[in-house]
């Protein structure tokens, strides 16, 4: 995927919502807005609008990562390891 700055992305998202969220327009009034830049596909116009909705964000929050699942019981249970093992690594205490 193409790199777009902040500002670009802004303008993607504002065209979006220029055109009431069609994607075929958006693509249109940006590629007329900004007729030095790539124009990105109509679907990124989409998918910007859906990450800033669920994210507050443009961007991808821990893309190919799982979430994280730490909780009070984990920290506990990662500290009593290092507790009996000073030098036991951060990946044997994962991979457990």
């Amino acid at each position: 995927m193409a790199f777009y700055t902040n500002s670009g992305t802004a303008d993607m998202h504002f065209m979006y919502g220029r055109a009431n969220g069609h994607t075929y327009e958006a693509r249109r009034l940006y590629a007329e807005a900004f007729p030095n830049r790539a124009i990105p596909s109509d679907k990124l116009f989409s998918r910007l609008h859906q990450r800033l909705s669920e994210n507050g964000s443009f961007i991808v929050h821990n893309a190919g990562r799982p979430r994280s699942t730490a909780t009070a019981e984990t920290e506990e249970n990662v500290l009593a390891r290092v507790e009996e093992n000073p030098n036991i690594s951060t990946r044997t205490i994962a991979g457990s």
